[in-house]
């Protein structure tokens, strides 16, 4: 009965090691199919911008005129949740409640809320260009208004383009909570502008004593998934 019990004990702790094992191989698996994501997307950007002389104004933009985006597959991360549990995109459906196009408005700085400079375009043709008509995993800012893209596109240092945040830990409380870049922290892969990939951690602060504001600071909305050291209050004036 005690060799029994051994034996038992020992075939429990192997499948137990087995499984941990597979489930890291999956989650990396997972993780370098989002890597090539992102570095596809960089590279479709980049490629849409020589080609028309402007950015797109959308992921669904460059999913619609790149054959390397896989007809918008390759704008999903793979541990999106909805994709995982099996809500991923029926025959002839799109589910915009991928994570990026619930939380991507978020993330618009705020000084830059208004849209006062168009990038040539009418104010009708300027949203029509900046609407998401696909369904997307990554946080981007291509939408953003031009006086924040420039002050991001123009700065010296190098600066991301689309970041991943489904890496990290979720900060959701529940399903009503309002989604928001801030609701995630920690792993964050972030595409840069020359096509590289970046693993950043990012872990949001508790910065305002007072409970009725919600807001940080301009510096941390939202900089931080993009550049490596914070852009200042002074250098973000318009």
């Amino acid at each position: 009965m005690i060799e029994l019990l051994t034996v038992l004990a020992i075939i429990g702790i192997v499948a137990t090691l087995t499984l941990s094992g597979s489930a890291r191989a999956t989650h990396r698996a997972r993780e370098t199919l989002c890597i090539e994501n992102l570095r596809q997307i960089a590279f479709a950007t980049d490629l849409y911008q020589k080609d028309t002389g402007s950015r797109p104004r959308s992921l669904s933009r460059v999913a619609l005129q790149s054959a390397q985006l896989g007809q918008g597959q390759r704008i999903l991360c793979p541990l999106e949740p909805k994709i995982r549990s099996g809500e991923g995109l029926p025959q002839g459906t799109l589910n915009l409640n991928a994570w990026g196009n619930r939380a991507n408005a978020s993330q618009q700085p705020l000084r830059f809320q208004q849209l006062r400079d168009p990038d040539g375009l009418t104010f009708d043709q300027e949203l029509r260009e900046t609407t998401e008509t696909r369904p997307f995993s990554y946080l981007h800012t291509l939408g953003w208004k031009r006086a924040a893209w420039d002050k991001l596109t123009t700065d010296n240092r190098p600066t991301g383009l689309v970041v991943c945040q489904l890496h990290g830990i979720s900060r959701l409380n529940d399903s009503t909570v309002t989604a928001s870049h801030q609701n995630y922290e920690g792993k964050t892969l972030r595409s840069q502008r020359d096509g590289s990939v970046v693993t950043r951690r990012i872990f949001r602060l508790e910065t305002n004593s007072d409970p009725s504001t919600t807001a940080l600071p301009l510096e941390d909305y939202p900089w931080d998934l993009y550049l490596d050291s914070q852009l200042t209050s002074s250098n973000l004036a318009p």
